[in-house]
């Protein structure tokens, strides 16, 4: 990111059906997503992420046990209700545990 020194950066991951328009939902009925925050030192006019990790249990994609299917995920950099940068459509097959 550049020129955005001493402020917070959010990164979101958005989840949803393989069609990567559906939603996938968390347990209240709200569409299912993670964030983690990063801070441009200000001793800079530039940041650089290079091993930025978003955490999601897998619990929090809120599957039923047993089942299986396709899903997809975005990625959006944020500051300042601003979205920055996108990745779309990122594919993935996830199964939960019985």
């Amino acid at each position: 990111v550049e020129h955005l020194e001493g402020k917070t950066i959010y990164v979101y991951a958005y989840f949803y059906q393989a069609d990567n328009m559906t939603p996938l939902h968390n347990p209240y009925g709200n569409d299912l997503y993670f964030y983690r925050t990063g801070t441009v030192n200000t001793e800079h006019t530039s940041g650089r992420f290079d091993d930025f990790k978003i955490f999601v249990p897998y619990s929090g994609l809120n599957m039923a046990p047993g089942t299986s299917d396709s899903f997809s995920f975005d990625i959006s950099v944020e500051c300042g209700g601003e979205q920055l940068d996108r990745n779309n459509d990122n594919s993935f097959t996830f199964t939960s545990g019985s």
